[in-house]
């Protein structure tokens, strides 16, 4: 989306629209236990656990 046509409080709208979207469908996703797997990596070696997320406003 092109924001150069916006003024600054348009912008910030966008933006916020754009992110309660995303949230709202990240959350959708996420189910009804609201868990997600977190996994990273070291020397090849890779771990992942369970996570549990909560939203703090």
């Amino acid at each position: 989306m092109n924001y150069r046509n916006y003024t600054a409080t348009q912008t910030t709208e966008w933006y916020k629209m754009e992110f309660q979207e995303a949230y709202s469908n990240f959350y959708k996703e996420l189910g009804e236990n609201k868990k997600m797997v977190l996994s990273t990596s070291r020397n090849d070696v890779v771990t992942s656990r369970m996570m549990s997320i909560i939203v703090l406003w």
